[in-house]
């Protein structure tokens, strides 16, 4: 799905592929999430205002076709999530990237993220092999829909969608 920007550039938003998924600790595994409203990719309002996080990020993921991969600045991180009980969706959390002892250990951090375009085939069904209970792409959220809160207030659990994990091309 284009975007187009007020300065007359669009860019393509739709893409395939699945979350970054490390097996961090034994059965405990950490999530980069390919896109949410808390994330780096998308988010919920405003995608199309001149200097939103989308469009900041979008330019950036465009910049960097053909190149070696870079390393990701702090503030285009995506989103890490990790689960308590890997077979409960409810258990889902944000993991700080800057803290992830504090989750998963002493000693246990983040040395660096990079990002790089390439044409290579995408590889799937390592995240389905992890959670077995996701549904189909892209909805619902991961454990039902809102009860009527506000999406800021909603838990983790509510506002995260299968498409945060798993986009399968059409």
């Amino acid at each position: 799905v284009p975007n187009i920007f007020p300065d007359g550039g669009s860019v393509e938003s739709s893409f395939h592929g699945e979350a970054v998924v490390v097996e961090v600790i034994p059965g405990r595994y950490l999530f980069a999430l390919i896109s949410n409203g808390l994330g780096w990719v998308n988010e919920p309002y405003g995608a199309n205002k001149v200097g939103s996080k989308y469009e900041v990020n979008m330019r950036y993921i465009m910049r960097q076709e053909g190149k070696p991969p870079v390393l990701m600045p702090d503030d285009a991180l995506p989103l890490f999530v990790t689960f308590d009980d890997i077979n409960d969706p409810t258990t889902v959390r944000e993991v700080d990237p800057k803290d992830l002892a504090s989750i998963f250990g002493p000693g246990v951090h983040l040395k660096s993220v990079t990002i790089q375009i390439t044409d290579a085939l995408v590889m799937e069904g390592k995240v389905a092999s992890i959670i077995d209970w996701l549904g189909p792409y892209p909805e619902p959220a991961i454990a039902g829909t809102s009860t009527g809160l506000p999406i800021d207030k909603a838990p983790l659990y509510r506002r995260i969608t299968v498409g945060d994990f798993i986009r399968r091309q059409n």
